[in-house]
Parts: structure tokens; sequence; C-alpha cells
């Protein structure tokens, strides 16, 4: 009978762990920590990279799809899903040597870069566009797109970069609000910036976007 018990007892504690670890890898709800450009934070965006980045190449997708799928459901949801799974596929996945990803292509940008035809096109140097990183800070260089066409959704990038890139395995360094004030001064003041010619970018000029991207590091948590 002692001995029963003592069976009965492991086989429930071995249930329980099983369970704890599946409850471990339970696929996470993006539309809990979803940005737009308006609400867009550097900090917060890598917060959510490394939950993924913890839980692996498999389970991320699947989340990614997940969300897409969820988001379709409505015009403005699936607008709000297209950039934040194009942004975070930017932070997830890496090219294989010698390869470029396809730049996410949402429609003209309010940037001087992608217009033209050029925006499938991978850039030396902006090459995580939208996404600019300076000193480990991921700022968001687009607030809006024109579009004037038919363009990729964000389950399309999700599924491209998870068969064509390498899964980021090392998480990030979360940046304080101090840390980003930095990284924002490099920016603006680096050669890339300077050499931007902003007569290709509708209506945005280049006031309004440091401006854009300063409102992103004061959303950080001092």
């Amino acid at each position: 009978m002692v001995n029963l018990i003592k069976c009965t007892i492991i086989v429930l504690l071995s249930i329980l762990i099983s369970d704890s670890h599946l409850l471990g890898q339970t696929p996470i709800d993006l539309t809990q920590s979803q940005l737009t450009p308006k609400s867009y934070n550097p900090a917060a965006i890598l917060k959510t990279a490394n939950q993924l980045i913890a839980v692996g190449d498999e389970i991320t997708y699947n989340c990614l799809l997940a969300y897409c799928k969820k988001s379709s459901q409505s015009v403005s949801s699936s607008m709000v899903c297209d950039d934040y799974v194009t942004w975070l596929c930017l932070l997830l996945y890496d090219p294989n040597p010698n390869t470029t990803l396809e730049t996410p292509f949402l429609g003209f940008p309010d940037f001087p870069f992608g217009f033209y035809g050029q925006g499938h096109q991978d850039s030396v140097t902006w090459p995580k566009f939208p996404l600019a990183f300076c000193k480990g800070v991921p700022f968001l260089l687009v607030e809006y797109y024109q579009c004037l066409g038919p363009t990729n959704p964000g389950s399309y990038y999700a599924k491209l970069y998870h068969k064509n890139g390498i899964f980021r395995t090392q998480p990030y360094s979360i940046p304080t609000q101090s840390d980003a004030e930095l990284a924002w001064n490099e920016l603006i003041s680096s050669p890339q910036w300077r050499g931007l010619n902003w007569k290709n970018s509708g209506p945005a000029n280049n006031a309004e976007k440091i401006k854009f991207l300063h409102n992103q590091v004061q959303r950080i948590s001092p």
C-alpha cells in the first residue's frame, strides 16, 4: 500500500513537472505587447524580442502567424500587425552569410529610402530598414507609408524570414533612456543621416523626423 502511494505521488509529480514545462512554452500573445509608430518604444520591443528569443524559433514563428491570423479580422488591426510583425522579424532574424533578407515593403515611406522600386532592396546604409540600430538601440525611421498599390502582409515576412533567415539566439541588452538619448544624438549626427536627400520623402522633413525619433527616446522609462 505504501509503495502504491509512493508510485502515485511520483506519477503525479511527473505530470506536474511536464505540465509546468509546457506552460513555459505557451505561445506569447503579441496583442498584449503590440506597438504602433505612435507608441513605438525601443526598450519595449527589445523586451518582447527577448521573450520570443527565449522560446525559440519554431514557437516564435507560430506566435507571429497566430498574431497575424487574429489581426486579419479587421483592417485597422491588420495594419498594426503588418508593422509590428515586420519590426519583430528584423529583430529576430539575420541573413545567412553572403545573402540578404528582403526589406519589408509596406508602401512608400515618409523617409528618403525605398522609393522608385527600391523597396525590396537591402541596403548597406539601412540594413534593418525601417529600423535603424545605433549603439544597440533600434529606432523606427518610418511613421507612415503611402499605399499606392499592393503590398505584402506581415505574415509574408514572418514566413520568408523564418525560411531564409538565421534566428537570433542571444538576447538583446535593454537600453535605458539615457542610453537611447546618446544613441539618438549619434544617429542624427552620423554620415548616413547627413547624407539623406529629403526631396524623396513626401511631406516629411528632417526636423519632423528628428523629433519623431526623440519621442521614442522619451517613451523609455528613465
